[in-house]
Formats: structure tokens, C-alpha cells, sequence
């Protein structure tokens, strides 16, 4: 059965959008992976008015929902109460298991999540809101610049979860803004990485880009001298510059069915940096330089801008080793600069050893 409750806060028009990802855990055990469909990301008004069109056999199902053309839409609560889950809706070729949906709500780009964090935080933890200065009233939304204080009050140990162990706990608590996170294939499974810039002033920053990244200060338009501080507005520009791609990486992953239900196979090209990827190409691989046009040339780092094309070229199946097993594969070649992925290429084909390929 269906129970759930959705609080718009303000009123929402064109300029916020809709957008969505599913997730499916064949084995129904929480490890997901990122499914192929999606709804078609839209303005907030177009997804009503679809709603409607696609789904109105359940819109009677949900209480408060807007009228059908109404735009913009008024702040309201819209529940869902005891209702049977609409399986006819469901497209007949998803498998079985356990899925998870995300409905994400942006506002010029930026998902707006922290109003519904504010909203929870008055509903979950109401009885120390007083503790707070500053904080923002029940239902406010934009929530305007602020400094909000705690101070002197005794940590709430009601609020801490019986079960949660004794010792010394760190909590973080963050608000972002266009986040970057790692997902290692690329499937936005993600796991928090170990590694990160230290947290520091503005100046020492700087201080520190000086010191760590001297070899790509001149890359920078505008950028302030070493050791100004405070530092001056400016604008600093990046213009045509090659990326510092630190990293080579690769994943391979096996079908052996060919339906695209790929499997992580434990072989890869070792990580090493762009050049040193590039050298070993021309030692490993030379038989197949001629193939690419356009390829820097051996020894060439840094490697400048440019475009490498592979035209009408058969497959060199030489190259794979002869105890991989027939199917369809799917090879990725990331670049990353401090574990972030700036790049990726990705190769599918589909091997019969009858074929040689």
C-alpha cells in the first residue's frame, strides 16, 4: 500500500525542473544499480500536465493534487493515503527485485533539498528548536543569508538512536552546491572517497596552488600573486588550456549472454598517468598506431589539444588476450585529475571466437 506526503513550500512554475533515475537490486539486497529508463526531465507544469494525460486512471488516488493546467502551482501538501500501488503502470519488460526511485527538484539547475531539511528538522526535532538563534521559521523557503548559533546547551542524547555505539563520533553536515562525487563505474553507485583538498582559508589556498600546481599558474588569466592577501575582486580565466589529466584508468565488463546485463571482470590496463599511458601504446600496440589519425606523437607530454579519429578500421582482435570468453564486452578508458573523472571513452563489441574475434 501506498501512505506518503509531499510538502511544497513555495509556489513552483517553469523555472524548476523535474527529473528522475531508477535503481534496481535484483537479489532485493540493497545493491543497486542504475537502470537504463528514466521519465523525460521537464518543467514542473509539463510533468503535472503528463501526469495527468499518462496516469489519470490515479490521480484520484492523490489528495490536494493541482488541477490539471494549473501553472504556477500554490504551495500545498499532497498525500497519498492507503492506496494500492498502481502495478498496471509499471512497463511490462521491468524485471523483478527491489527498486528505488529518485524524483529530483531543481531550481535553476541547483536541486533545493535543504528547505526539506529545515522542514524535517522542526517536525523531527521540535523540542530543540528553541536551543537554536536564528534559525529559520517553519516553512520559510528561499531561506535568506543568516548566521544561526548554538550555544551552551547540553547535547540532545535523546536524539541519538539507542542502538548507535559508544565512542568518539564526527558528524558532517553539508549543503552543496554542484557537487562532485565519484562513482568508479560509472553506474552512480557511490561511495564516499578517502581523499579530499584540506579545508583551508582563502589565502593559503592560493599559497598552496603556488607551492603544489607551479607548472599551471601561467594557464590562468588574472589569477592574484603568490602571497597576496586579502585578495583583490577579480575574474580569472582558464581559455583554451589542456586539461591536466593526471590519470589513465581502465574497467572491462563481460556479457555472456549479449543482453547488455554486463558483469565487472577482473582485468585491466594498469593506472598510470596520461603520457606514460600514451609511451606504452606506442611500445605495446605499435602495429595498430597507423589505424588512428591524429595521434600525439610518441614521446609528446604534455599532450596538447586535439582530436584522434578511427575510421573504417577492423577490430584487432591480436590484441585480446585468448582466454577471454566469447560475448559482448564493453571496455572504459577514464581520464581522472585528483580522482575526479574529467573523461570517458567507452568501446562495445561483441566476440565469437569461431570469428577470431
Amino acid at each position: 500500500m501506498l501512505i506518503g506526503l509531499f510538502s511544497l513550500l513555495l509556489s513552483v512554475s517553469v523555472t524548476m525542473q523535474v527529473s528522475s533515475d531508477f535503481f534496481h537490486s535484483r537479489l532485493g539486497n540493497q545493491q543497486f544499480n542504475h537502470y537504463p529508463a528514466k521519465f523525460p526531465t521537464q518543467n514542473v507544469c509539463e510533468f503535472l500536465q503528463r501526469f495527468y494525460e499518462d496516469y489519470s486512471e490515479y490521480c484520484e488516488h492523490v489528495v490536494n493534487l493541482p488541477r490539471k493546467g494549473e501553472c504556477p502551482i500554490a504551495p500545498r501538501k499532497i498525500y497519498v493515503h492507503n492506496k494500492p500501488f498502481p502495478a498496471k503502470a509499471v512497463p511490462p519488460f521491468f524485471p523483478t527485485g527491489l527498486w528505488k526511485v529518485q524524483m529530483a527538484h531543481t531550481l535553476n539547475n541547483i536541486e533545493i533539498p535543504v528547505c526539506e531539511f529545515i522542514d524535517n528538522f522542526y517536525a523531527d526535532y521540535s523540542k530543540y528548536v528553541d536551543d537554536m538563534i536564528n534559525l529559520p521559521r517553519k516553512g520559510e523557503c528561499p531561506i535568506a543569508p543568516r548566521i544561526i548559533y548554538v550555544l551552551n546547551k547540553p547535547f540532545p542524547s535523546k536524539a541519538v538512536p539507542p542502538f548507535f555505539p559508544s565512542g568518539l563520533w564526527k558528524t558532517q553536515i553539508l549543503i552543496t552546491l554542484n557537487d562532485v562525487e565519484i562513482a568508479r563505474l560509472g553506474n552512480q553507485q557511490f561511495n564516499h572517497y578517502p581523499v579530499k583538498f584540506p579545508t583551508q582559508q582563502v589565502c593559503k589556498f592560493l599559497e598552496n596552488f603556488y607551492t603544489d600546481y607551479s607548472e599551471y599558474v601561467d594557464d590562468f588569466e588574472n589569477l592574484p600573486a603568490k602571497g597576496e592577501c586579502p585578495i583583490k575582486p577579480c575574474k580569472i580565466d582558464i581559455l583554451n588550456k589542456p586539461f591536466p589529466a593526471k590519470a589513465v584508468t581502465s574497467d572491462l565488463f563481460h556479457s555472456s549472454r549479449g543482453n547488455q546485463q554486463f558483469n565487472h571482470y577482473p582485468v585491466k590496463f594498469p593506472t598510470q598517468n596520461v603520457c606514460e599511458f600514451l609511451e606504452n601504446f606506442y611500445k605495446d600496440y605499435s602495429e595498430y598506431v597507423d589505424d588512428l589519425d591524429n595521434l600525439p606523437a610518441k614521446g609528446e607530454c604534455p599532450i596538447k589539444p586535439c582530436k584522434v579519429d578511427i575510421l573504417n578500421k577492423p577490430f584487432p582482435a591480436k590484441a585480446v588476450p585468448p582466454f577471454f570468453p566469447s560475448g559482448l564486452w564493453k571496455a572504459q578508458i577514464k581520464l581522472t585529475m585528483n580522482d575526479v573523472e574529467i573523461a570517458r571513452f567507452e568501446l562495445i563489441i561483441k566476440a565469437r571466437q569461431d570469428l577470431g574475434m
